[in-house]
């Protein structure tokens, strides 16, 4: 299933990444917590640029005691997402973990 999303990144209160109405963080976790297959295809733009095109699983590397970034294919996708916080961006996400899921239908993609 594949969706692009786009809008405002805003780091929430809660720690989780949003952009416009969409929760990227839980679309994040529910790929990182499937059972069988956390494979995803990211790709995050700006206006101008891609900041992010990556093509892997998705897991979490810890960077200091007790503090992990989430990484595709050895990229640091964690620092990407929070530098750009406030930017508008697209954020275009397939991953056959969404299927079955609310993010796994076009309707719900922003």
């Amino acid at each position: 299933m594949k969706n692009t999303y786009s809008g405002t990144l805003i780091y929430n209160n809660l720690g989780e990444y949003e952009l416009g109405k969409t929760n990227i963080s839980e679309i994040l976790n529910i790929i990182y917590r499937h059972p069988t297959n956390n494979h995803i295809q990211i790709k995050m733009t700006n206006k101008t640029k891609t900041l992010f095109d990556e093509d892997g699983v998705l897991y979490y590397r810890p960077i200091l005691p007790g503090l992990y970034s989430l990484h595709v294919s050895g990229e640091d996708l964690e620092t990407v997402l929070f530098d750009n916080v406030g930017e508008e961006l697209e954020i275009t996400i397939s991953a056959e973990a969404l299927e079955g899921t609310p993010y796994g239908r076009k309707q719900f993609a922003s």
